[in-house]
């Protein structure tokens, strides 16, 4: 059996390819070499596999957010190998994910949008320009934890419009102190911080929203796409606020002339097919 999994930050997406046309899927905790605990990973891993049914997988091909330096992958091979201890592991980082299962074997510019985000140039083959976020800190634009963030500081800077405050208010109570002890003391603020974009989507259709987001999303154009723009290639995305925001994304690449392919929420289906006409 092989084993498939694509992990981020908050969730791991597992594919069990026990024949070339049948495969299981399924999910559990993300992690993040940078940010997460590796045992508490390895215990969501034991918790879904029994000694038995790990024994049967003879190969791994892990990808994964903060997989792609020698440290990380170092972490993860030690992991998933007292996990699966007769399997072949193979360690990728999220954007090789992004590739295989949005563009194939074809070249193009491949995007990740989710609880962080990323983008690469690949030419069917390699990433042959790969150019690694920064973090949550220094980059993520947009990212669902840039625009939690945007919503979170315009809430508590009172720069929304009222209607929103409201809104803001009634969906999420709360305070200042609240905030500033979950983002400066609290572990993996990132992904709590992503979770309030839900609010961005929520309220897509406010003009002020729509601004906002078209912002966002222009930040991450000119943070990641814009050096590769002469190479002509269609623009794939995939992360949850890459399929959320479709549209929006669209409509920033064509304003810069750009051509956009593939996107969609999870490159699982497409990692699949990929591996399945591998094997």
């Amino acid at each position: 059996m092989i084993l498939i999994a694509d992990s981020g930050s908050t969730k791991t997406n597992w594919a069990l390819l026990k024949e070339a046309t049948q495969a299981h899927t399924f999910s559990t905790a993300g992690f993040n070499p940078n940010y997460s605990s590796p045992e508490a990973f390895e215990g969501a891993v034991r918790e879904v596999f029994s000694a038995a049914q790990a024994a049967l997988v003879s190969a791994v091909y892990f990808y994964g957010s903060g997989a792609g330096n020698l440290r990380n992958d170092a972490i993860l091979q030690q992991l998933l190998g007292s996990c699966f201890v007769h399997a072949e592991i193979r360690v990728f980082n999220d954007l090789m994910a992004a590739c295989r299962g949005l563009a194939g074997n074809q070249p193009g510019v491949v995007c990740i949008l989710g609880t962080g985000s990323n983008a690469c140039l690949y030419d069917g083959v390699n990433m042959s320009h790969d150019q690694y976020s920064l973090g949550y800190l220094l980059g993520d634009e947009g990212s669902g934890f840039a625009f939690g963030k945007r919503m979170l500081a315009a809430y508590l800077y009172e720069q929304m419009p009222a209607d929103l405050m409201a809104a803001f208010s009634a969906s999420y109570p709360v305070t200042r102190d609240a905030v500033l002890h979950m983002a400066y003391q609290e572990q993996s603020p990132n992904k709590h911080i992503a979770g309030y974009s839900r609010f961005c989507s929520a309220h897509a259709d406010h003009p002020w929203m729509a601004q906002q987001i078209s912002d966002e999303l222009e930040r991450f154009y000119q943070a990641f796409l814009r050096r590769s723009e002469t190479s002509g290639l269609p623009v794939h995305a995939t992360g949850s606020v890459a399929a959320v925001f479709e549209d929006q994304l669209r409509k920033v690449c064509s304003s810069h002339g750009r051509l956009t392919g593939q996107i969609h929420a999870d490159p699982l289906p497409g990692l699949i097919r990929f591996h399945q006409q591998k094997h």
